[in-house]
């Protein structure tokens, strides 16, 4: 039966893994990208992994994207046989939830070479002290309910009494006593001390740097004679630390076969296959991705970019190949090598116009770069231009000879009075705008007749009513002062 270890380190390292059901069954990662999605994969919760959702897409095809291939740095089982035997000898934790207090003095326990028992009440350590052996070598967390988990050094959510949250800070590091110092960089650390039967000492070391707001970092320094027998971490750790979670009642496990998957750890790549399946379906968010990216805009954009390349291209007498297109997989390599072709050109170009015009022009300098192109640019305007600027050359010598004709003196003192026009008419436009009634006053003014004195009264043109009161006097007033402006008062400012 093979143990997770030796499955996951397999499968890394580009090895196949084989096994007999009803038939002969085999895994084998080919490719460098498969390799780094499932050592992604293997970093997640398993929850995570057995219902993927939005966050994690991203991820994904980081992980799918990057260059290394963890088949060149897999730690496979090695064949030569550890130099042990190795007996735990010191434990020294540094803010490790359960056994220190934040930002004080480390916790320290000698072992002797007896097997030792720990007993305590609830709450005394017991778990976190197996944990912090359990971290340091495998990376796995205890927990009392649940089985070994996976420990990243994730901050979550800290909530007050009333349940809102204040804060977040990784569950694996002892909590300040504070509440504004939740906001700080998180630290734990956890070193292990071995000695061997010659007195030789070895060290498993592994340390956690949550900053706020920040992803977290696992530092871990295993001496390779630890990691010889990934089995034995396997069998002596990992195996017991789970067997407490099985069971065969109504809230445990239930059968056998899931049973056997928690001990051995195989649940997590029985979760990996489940969030893979899921992944596949049509239905899936994951398929739907890039199109909720708007994937269809970023390849309207990269073939407009090629429609433009080749519009410079062929005015440049420069042939592009015709394979430009994203469903063509050999794209990126193309790509670079016609960069490659056309910085040669340009560069031996470069050289040419250097030749013929300011030899202390670098092309390696931004700004001489944009003087090249300003340049370039002006000669092409002027050269598509040509034709029609004879054509105004020749406009402007008719004008020139033509400025002493009367019909073009003219012209000014015209101008001049039509500028007075359109002044006045702005202005009586304004009039207009401050009193609704202006065009209106302006036609009753056409049959206004004014009073030869102050001792006559004014009759209204519209209703032949006396205007004697104070506000009739004022309307009198004005359609006087409008006597012989009819005409502007009335016309709008767009006839004008």
């Amino acid at each position: 039966m093979f143990s997770l270890s030796e499955i996951q380190s397999q499968l890394l390292s580009g090895e196949a893994v084989s096994w007999r059901g009803k038939k002969p069954m085999e895994i084998k990662l080919e490719s460098a990208g498969a390799r780094r999605l499932f050592e992604h994969l293997l970093t997640l919760d398993q929850a995570d992994i057995e219902t993927p959702d939005t966050p994690i897409f991203k991820p994904f095809i980081s992980a799918w994207d990057a260059e290394n291939d963890p088949a060149e740095t897999a730690e496979t089982t090695s064949k030569t046989p550890a130099t042990g035997p190795w007996r735990l000898k010191t434990i020294r934790t540094q803010n490790f939830g359960g056994l220190n207090a934040w930002d004080g003095s480390p916790f320290i326990l000698e072992l002797v070479d007896e097997n030792l028992i720990l007993e305590g009440y609830n709450g005394s350590g017991k778990t976190s002290l197996a944990s912090a052996v359990l971290w340091a070598m495998t990376g796995y967390r205890a927990q009392k309910q649940d089985a070994p988990v996976k420990e990243t050094g994730k901050r979550e959510p800290v909530y007050e009494g009333k349940g809102k949250q204040i804060a977040d800070w990784p569950p694996i590091t002892s909590f300040p006593t504070e509440v504004d110092k939740l906001g700080l960089t998180a630290n734990t650390c956890v070193e292990l001390t071995f000695e061997g039967s010659d007195g030789n000492q070895i060290k498993a070391k592994r340390s956690l740097t949550a900053p706020y707001g920040g992803e977290p970092v696992v530092t871990v320094d295993l001496d390779p004679e630890l990691s010889k027998a990934a089995q034995l971490i396997e069998a002596s750790l990992l195996m017991p630390a789970r067997l407490p979670h099985v069971g065969f009642g109504k809230e445990k496990s239930g059968r056998l076969y899931d049973a056997i998957k928690m001990l051995t750890g195989l649940d997590q790549l029985a979760s990996i296959g489940t969030g893979v399946s899921t992944l596949s379906r049509k239905s899936s968010k994951f398929l739907k991705y890039a199109t909720d990216q708007n994937i269809k805009l970023e390849e309207h954009k990269f073939s407009s970019a090629v429609q433009r390349a080749q519009e410079h291209a062929e005015q440049a007498s420069y042939q592009l190949p015709e394979q430009l297109e994203l469903e063509n997989d050999e794209l990126e390599e193309l790509l670079i090598t016609q960069v490659t072709e056309i910085t040669r050109k340009a560069e031996g170009a470069w050289e040419g116009v250097r030749s013929r015009g300011n030899p202390e022009l670098d092309f390696q300098k931004k700004d001489d770069r944009k003087q090249l192109m300003d340049a370039i640019a002006r000669a092409r305007l002027l050269a598509k231009d040509a034709g029609s600027a004879i054509a105004i050359f020749k406009t402007w010598g008719v004008l020139k000879t033509s400025a002493e004709d009367d019909r073009f003196t003219d012209i000014a003192r015209n101008l001049n009075a039509l500028t007075d026009r359109l002044d006045r008419a702005i202005e009586w436009h304004h009039r207009q705008t401050v009193d609704r009634k202006l065009r209106l006053k302006a036609i009753a003014a056409r049959f206004f007749i004014a009073p030869e004195d102050a001792e006559h009264i004014a009759h209204c043109p519209l209703c032949d009513s006396p205007l004697k009161e104070e506000d009739q006097k004022k309307l009198a007033e004005e359609l006087t002062r409008l006597k012989g402006h009819e005409d502007e008062a009335e016309r709008k400012l767009k006839d004008v």
